[in-house]
């Protein structure tokens, strides 16, 4: 499946992203009203299949992910943990995270360290995403 639709998609709502007054961070920092200075930027769509993109490599740093409900299913939970190196265990979640309504969005900026972090999802079937800061 191409990246661009969902590119285009971002694209399209970056601009009202930026203007909302709610965000959500990670690693226990407070919660900003506006972006950080130098930001990244991805949309995740969850759908009835899963997450697409499956994998998301974001520069260590800010980083601001967009997560869409597509999935069917009224309320949606999900959590990203850090994966140890060379284990590939998942340590204690770092953002737990219930989104409520069917085609809803909501975006959480992401102050992330180099390594590996895992993105599951509840409701079902368990969906994984794997994000990467470098």
């Amino acid at each position: 499946m191409s990246r661009q639709p969902y590119n285009s998609l971002l694209l399209s709502i970056l601009p009202a992203l930026l203007c909302l007054g709610t965000s959500s961070s990670l690693l226990g920092q407070q919660s900003s009203t506006s972006p950080p200075d130098a930001l990244s930027a991805v949309a995740l769509v969850l759908d009835s299949h899963g997450c697409v993109p499956g994998d998301i490599v974001f520069p260590a740093g800010n980083n601001l992910l967009e997560v869409l409900n597509r999935t069917g299913f009224d309320a949606i939970t999900y959590h990203i943990r850090p994966v140890a190196q060379g284990t590939g265990t998942a340590g204690a979640s770092l953002l737990d995270f219930t989104l409520q309504g069917r085609g809803s969005r909501t975006h959480h900026y992401l102050k992330l360290s180099t390594g590996s972090y895992q993105m599951t999802l509840d409701n079902g079937a368990r969906w994984t995403c794997s994000i990467t800061a470098k």
